[in-house]
């Protein structure tokens, strides 16, 4: 990305071009160095005003903005967020659309003294939902990936962004607990590790999501595809 320094540099002299091919052209035709110079001044008002009400004229225009989304999913741990998130971040970016992830564990590297107590973990997804939120109104297809366990943090989340969707990662403990190639759920059980949802700590089912995938009978592509089915129906 160019600095604006040079951007405007690039504007400038591309009009002072543009005047001069316009007194040129003038010249030409009436041999009057007069006229092709009046009309090369008056050609410049005359574009900056026009171009000023045509910026104005299509901010108004709805045709062909894109509006940014939050796409939030929960989940117990290992129940398949992230990949299901990556899928769908590669998806966007195929597309060109302008998309950018927020998994649960990478971005408690940016707030690293966050803590793993019901209070902390609301109080963390309040301040990832802000980011989003952020984000999204920049135009931003805002990916979120994380645990998220409390019912009353999720729709603290829903209710910053119109354009949000819930989706609900629904594997069974069990399931997750077979997935876990980390081992934290045996050093949950054990007690090694405090405060993890779905042993020590209540995951609370969401009520009502916009979206219900089930890993242990769909593979990522179809779990996706859900989403993004549902992501297209919202204007």
């Amino acid at each position: 990305m160019e600095k604006i320094t040079k951007s405007f540099v690039k504007a400038i002299t591309w009009r002072i071009l543009a005047t001069l091919i316009t007194i040129g052209l003038v010249y030409i035709v009436t041999g009057n160095t007069t006229i092709a110079f009046s009309v090369g001044i008056l050609d410049v008002f005359a574009k900056i005003v026009a171009f000023v009400f045509h910026e104005q004229l299509w901010q108004r225009i709805s045709w062909g903005k894109t509006t940014g989304k939050i796409i939030w999913l929960t989940g117990l741990s290992g129940s398949g967020k992230s990949t299901i998130a990556e899928y769908l971040v590669k998806y966007y970016k195929k597309r060109n659309y302008n998309v950018i992830l927020l998994d649960g564990d990478i971005i408690r590297n940016i707030f690293p003294n966050t803590g793993f107590s019901p209070e902390e973990r609301d109080a963390h997804i309040k301040r990832v939902g802000l980011t989003a939120t952020l984000l999204a109104t920049n135009g931003f297809i805002v990916i979120c990936a994380l645990i998220s366990p409390t019912e009353s943090s999720r729709e603290a989340v829903r209710e910053m962004y119109k354009d949000f969707v819930l989706v609900h990662v629904g594997a069974s403990l069990n399931d997750c607990i077979k997935r876990d190639v980390k081992g934290l759920y045996k050093k949950a059980i054990t007690g090694e590790i405090k405060n993890f949802t779905g042993i020590s700590q209540e995951y609370e089912t969401p009520k009502n999501p916009s979206v219900l995938v089930t890993p242990e009978y769909e593979t990522v592509k179809e779990s996706a595809q859900q989403i993004i089915k549902y992501v297209r129906k919202l204007k």
